[in-house]
């Protein structure tokens, strides 16, 4: 299972740097055409909105079950102190490091349980991509609507650099709890069909992930094309 976990983590980290890049290169663009800077965060608002939604009130909900106190919530995107593109935020009081952790990769658990029924209900079949099988994607309003919900759920995940930082620290408890689960098999054997739908589950969300990782990267080239092509000298000089 260890090699299934590798390529999560590589999907996760290819999606925040594209995803990033996604929302700055849009954001440059509709403020090329429009030269208004609050214009374009509405437009932008608006083309990340149902993925802003559910990444904030993710955060909510995690936070009301922890019993930390929250205050105001937006979903209209801003432009922070360093240049990026926040989508949006959600105002949580302080509280210690385990629940802030918590608070913060729970857009990762509720997008990646969305993912999942996601890719179950639009792309039943991709799962078999190894087996003889195997059908490929067909190309109709179904499918689009299924790519569009996952390019909008993994291009969400990473809106802040406080989501970044909670999913850093998640990491290394992720870690050990797996560790000790791995050396706990050693010595208790996991029921088979458990240990099965673990993996098949896992390698899913890795076909669903990859998806938004393809997705993003082409979104990247073109729009950085598109910048290229538009105003060269400043942007690659």
């Amino acid at each position: 299972m260890a090699i299934q976990w590798v390529f999560f983590i590589f999907f996760l980290a290819l999606l925040y740097f594209f995803s990033r890049t996604t929302i700055q290169s849009l954001f440059l663009i509709i403020h090329m055409i429009f030269k208004n800077t609050k214009l374009s965060l509405y437009l932008l608002a608006f083309l990340f909105l149902p993925g802003t939604t559910i990444h904030e009130v993710s955060h909510f909900i995690m936070a009301t079950l922890l019993h930390v106190r929250t205050g105001k919530i937006s979903v209209w995107p801003e432009i922070e102190a360093n240049g990026h593109i926040r989508a949006g935020h959600v105002e949580v009081a302080k509280t210690d490091p385990i629940r802030l952790i918590l608070i913060g990769v729970a857009p990762m658990i509720l997008g990646l349980t969305a993912i999942y029924f996601i890719g179950e209900s639009f792309f039943p079949h991709i799962n078999r991509i190894y087996s003889a099988d195997f059908l490929p994607l067909t190309f109709n309003l179904s499918t689009f609507l299924g790519l569009y919900l996952i390019f909008e759920i993994t291009g969400t995940f990473f809106s802040s650099k406080r989501d970044l930082a909670a999913s850093i620290y998640a990491a290394p408890i992720l870690g050990i709890i797996l560790f000790m689960v791995y050396m706990t098999r050693l010595q208790v054997s996991l029921d088979k069909d458990v240990y099965e739908v673990i993996l098949m589950i896992i390698n899913k969300i890795n076909i669903y992930l990859a998806i938004g990782v393809i997705i993003q990267f082409i979104l990247f080239l073109l729009l950085r094309g598109v910048i290229f092509l538009i105003y060269p000298k400043k942007h690659y000089s």
